[in-house]
């Protein structure tokens, strides 16, 4: 016999996994590609550009938004910060490129098709800040011509 408890539990579960993937058509707001350039070993450490091409599936033209690489979990250090983007229409794409310096442990993660922790931080119409992780693979991207609006 099935518990209430476990029902209960088993309904709530169930009403979060239908509305997170409401605002995003395939549960997705953030997806992308990035790349890592001009790397450079340094023993215990890794410098190189990071190169992130980001797709805006949200829903939402925003504002201000910020795009943060932080380390793989358990960690939570923030290993870059970009510019924040001032304005990031829906459907829309964004280039940026940031020097980047991370472990050879995190190199080597990421190396091994282990996707980098990207964030895309923003606030919607109300003031209610979100931090959504986008979705990247590797890819080759091509330099951004001109700086992220």
């Amino acid at each position: 016999m099935i518990s209430r408890n476990f029902l209960r539990a088993a309904g709530v579960l169930l009403l979060f996994a239908v509305t997170s993937t409401i605002t995003a058509k395939n549960g997705r707001d953030f997806s992308g590609f990035y790349n890592l350039v001009n790397v450079t070993d340094k023993g215990a450490e890794v410098q190189a550009t990071f190169v992130v091409r980001l797709f805006n599936y949200s829903g939402l033209d925003l504002k201000q938004a910020a795009v943060s690489v932080r380390e793989s979990p358990p960690g939570l250090r923030t290993l870059a910060s970009f510019r924040p983007v001032s304005t990031w229409a829906d459907g829309t794409d964004i280039v940026m490129e940031q020097q980047i310096s991370i472990s050879r442990q995190e190199f080597e993660q990421w190396s091994q098709h282990c996707q980098p922790a990207v964030f895309v931080i923003y606030k919607d119409d109300n003031g209610h800040e979100f931090q959504k992780t986008a979705q990247v693979s590797p890819h080759p991207i091509a330099a951004p011509q001109n700086e992220a609006q």
